[in-house]
């Protein structure tokens, strides 16, 4: 396994990590739509899946912590966190659940 020098960090983006793109209630965003039409991406892959992050953070920091990494930068996918968008903070298309999983 690699092991980080010198109190080294790593970072990851939300889209490209954690997958589970309908979890717990989460919304569209514009990385998601883009990545689903046609001839943008790659063949055709999107970040419904990803690495899994958003149901395997216990595995991956555990592992992180086995590197000796010592500080981790991760993005937030807000549509997670209000599926409906700015403005609906308060509407029932709020997730706790997209809420608790950071």
């Amino acid at each position: 396994m690699l092991r980080i020098l010198y109190g080294g960090g790593v970072a990851t983006s939300a889209h490209q990590i954690e997958g589970s793109a309908c979890g717990d209630g989460k919304g569209m965003n514009i990385w998601d739509m883009f990545a689903k039409e046609t001839g943008h991406i790659f063949e055709g892959q999107t970040g419904d899946v990803a690495c899994d992050h958003y149901n395997r953070y216990r595995e991956d920091v555990d592992m992180m912590k086995e590197m000796g990494v010592k500080a981790y930068r991760f993005s937030v996918d807000w549509s997670r966190v209000l599926p409906e968008g700015k403005g609906h903070e308060l509407c029932v298309g709020n997730s706790p659940g997209g809420r608790s999983s950071y």
